[in-house]
C-alpha cells in the first residue's frame, strides 16, 4: 500500500513539474493568451470545414483509449470553435468515444486493450474496461 501511495505522489510531482515547465517556457518565449488563441484559430482555418469532424474524431479516440491528456481537448474546443459550437463538438465526441469504448470492451478481438487500460495512468477502477 505504501509503495502504491508513493507512486501517486511521484506522478503528481511529475505532472506539476511538466505544467511548471510549460508555464516557464511561455513566460520566457513571450507566449500569452491572445497569441495562443490566435494560433489555435489559425490551425482551425487551415482545416477549413473539416476542423470540427477532425476534432470530434481525435477527441473520441482519446476518450476511448484513455490517455492522461484527453481532458485538454475539452478546453481547446472553446478556443477553436467558440462556446456553443465547442459544446456541440465535445458532446458529439463524448457520445462517439463512449460508443467506441463499449465496442472495444465487448469485442473479443481487442482483449489486449484490457492490459493497456490497466497500465494507463488515468484509468480508474470501474471506468472503461478496468476491473
Amino acid at each position: 500500500m505504501a509503495a502504491r501511495r508513493g507512486r501517486g505522489w511521484a506522478r503528481g510531482a511529475a505532472a506539476f513539474a511538466a505544467v511548471a515547465l510549460a508555464v516557464g517556457a511561455g513566460w520566457r518565449y513571450g507566449w500569452d493568451g491572445a497569441s495562443a488563441v490566435a494560433a489555435f484559430r489559425e490551425a482551425r482555418g487551415a482545416l477549413g470545414p473539416w476542423a470540427a469532424p477532425a476534432y470530434v474524431a481525435a477527441h473520441a479516440l482519446t476518450l476511448a483509449l484513455c490517455p492522461p491528456y484527453a481532458i485538454f481537448f475539452e478546453g481547446a474546443a472553446a478556443l477553436l470553435f467558440g462556446f456553443l459550437p465547442g459544446v456541440a463538438c465535445v458532446f458529439s465526441a463524448k457520445v462517439l468515444g463512449a460508443s467506441i469504448s463499449f465496442w472495444i470492451g465487448r469485442s473479443p478481438r481487442f482483449s489486449y486493450l484490457i492490459v493497456f487500460s490497466r497500465l494507463s495512468l488515468c484509468c480508474v477502477p470501474g471506468y472503461f474496461v478496468c476491473a
